[in-house]
């Protein structure tokens, strides 16, 4: 009995020695685990800082990381700050814009192309594109110098009164020509302005259709 008791008191202790080795093993690992890398930076008033784990003092400002053998790794940027943010996000906005013009600009050669076969093409559409606004014009015009007359003619009615206050519908009358008028002149600057805008545009279209081809001949 007393020899089994010995032996069971040598087994207790020889696991127990395992148990301990083992651990004094894995402890002994940790250092070498946490020194895997090596972090540097330098902090506010321009110190150096050398760690085996980041370094709370130097959140803001870019770290350098070294090998457990002390060879650079790689530089850690600082964290951008609001105002760097914020830029960024411009760029962003104005990169996807510059997309968006792009791909819409493409478009339009495209259909430029597909429309067209020559510069001459363009000329004719824009003389069709004229014909109708100066139609449009001419009838204005017409129309508004008609209401001139009967303005004047209007005016030397209301003349022949005097002082007297004209009647209700002489008033009303011209108070219509005269909004009559006015609508024709809004309508005819409107005219011009659209003349313009087109002439404009098809100048535009024929300098990018040559564009466009002369570019496919190269």
């Amino acid at each position: 009995m007393v020899r089994r008791s010995v032996v069971r008191n040598a087994v207790v202790v020889r696991s127990l020695m395992l148990r301990g080795m083992l651990c004094l093993s894995i402890a002994s690992q940790m250092p070498i685990a946490h020194a895997q890398r090596i972090y540097q930076c330098k902090d506010t008033t321009g110190r150096l800082i050398t760690s085996d784990r980041p370094i709370p003092e130097c959140e803001k400002a870019p770290v350098r990381e070294l090998g457990r053998d002390g060879l650079y790794r790689r530089d850690i940027p600082a964290p951008l700050t609001a105002e760097q943010i914020r830029q960024r996000e411009i760029q962003e906005e104005q990169r996807k814009q510059q997309e968006v013009a792009k791909k819409e600009q493409e478009r339009r050669d495209a259909a430029l192309l597909n429309v067209y076969r020559t510069e001459a093409d363009l000329e004719a559409a824009r003389q069709r594109a004229l014909k109708q606004l100066d139609a449009d014009l001419v009838l204005s015009r017409t129309r508004s110098s008609n209401t001139l007359a009967q303005l004047a003619q209007l005016q030397k009615q209301l003349g022949s009164l005097g002082k007297a206050p004209p009647p209700a519908d002489l008033a009303r009358k011209k108070a219509d020509l005269d909004a009559a008028y006015k609508a024709e002149v809004i309508l005819q600057e409107d005219i011009l302005g659209h003349i313009t805008k087109t002439n404009h545009k098809y100048d535009h279209d024929i300098l990018r259709f040559r564009e466009l081809t002369q570019r496919d001949k190269h």
